[in-house]
């Protein structure tokens, strides 16, 4: 039994609620699957809920510095590589849509 490190599979989660719909006890499944009564009871709370075991879409904000951008960046500091800072944030917020700090910009020149 290890600590939260990785996702079940759909077919464990299956399994899972298969063996409690049988009634069978969260002992016998926690030792036939190997993981501990607690997510044997999400898994179970969670297809009670939904009326399903698979794994909903992660919701994350998306990344406002892309790749793209990073390209763009270094071009702008291979044309100007004696300009300071504040110079090239200015530049290179020209034209975005969304204009990033110039401490954004150093953090970004540095990786």
């Amino acid at each position: 039994m290890g600590c939260k490190s990785k996702e079940l599979s759909t077919e464990t989660k299956e399994l899972i609620v298969k063996l409690n719909r049988k009634k069978e006890r969260r002992s016998y499944i926690s030792d036939l699957v190997d993981i501990l009564w607690s997510t044997i009871d999400s898994v179970v709370k969670k297809y009670r809920s939904s009326g399903t075991v698979e794994n909903q879409p992660r919701k994350w904000r998306q990344k406002l510095f892309t790749a793209r951008n990073e390209v763009g960046l270094n071009h702008l500091v291979k044309k100007n590589c004696q300009a300071p800072l504040q110079e090239i944030t200015t530049k290179f917020n020209d034209n975005k849509e969304h204009s990033f700090s110039s401490r954004t910009i150093r953090r970004k020149l540095a990786s």
